[in-house]
């Protein structure tokens, strides 16, 4: 127990002097398991690339280098297409687009926010030290106001947070 103190201030004091880059140092103690959890008129979709089986990322330090909310991706460029912070009601849905450095074999969520509310979870597996993932979620027209893209650790850390209206 008192390993795990130890290491729980360490993590704490490392989230807490972390630059405003969000660079993390991560430490993984053992596997968990994550499920998308959505309700029933969403469709959040994992749409990363094939990951390898590890449980424990390479690298330790783990970066958001780039996160936006657009229309799609160019899947053959991987780059996003109609990145905005204003969407109409009409949009039918939103990718949200993410580009991590290190923390290979780790793993990013995708929380989908909308007026306090989570919309969806969406884990996505970390292939390599330069990787970029995306989620999909679907939008209803009646699902207009303000809403946020969590980019989190699995415990919940957010790493860069993303937010944008539909009108």
């Amino acid at each position: 127990m008192r390993r795990e103190l130890g290491m729980a201030l360490l993590l704490w004091l490392a989230f807490t002097i972390a630059s405003p880059g969000f660079v993390l140092a991560a430490v993984q103690t053992g596997s968990a398991s994550a499920a998308i959890a959505q309700d029933a008129d969403s469709s959040a979709v994992d749409r990363s690339q094939p990951a390898p089986s590890a449980s424990v990322p390479d690298s330790l330090t783990l970066s958001v280098e780039e996160a936006v909310v657009c229309l799609s991706v160019d899947k053959e460029n991987r780059k996003p297409v109609g990145a905005g912070d204003r969407f109409p009601s009409d949009v039918g849905h939103l990718t949200c687009f993410t580009r991590i450095k290190g923390g290979k074999g780790g793993e990013v969520v995708h929380a989908w926010i909308h007026e306090g509310h989570t919309r969806a979870r969406v884990p996505l597996k970390i292939g390599s030290d330069s990787w970029r993932t995306w989620s999909t979620k679907r939008i209803l027209p009646s699902w207009t106001g303000h809403w946020e893209v969590k980019v989190m650790t699995p415990d919940g850390m957010v790493l860069r947070s993303i937010s944008f209206t539909v009108y």
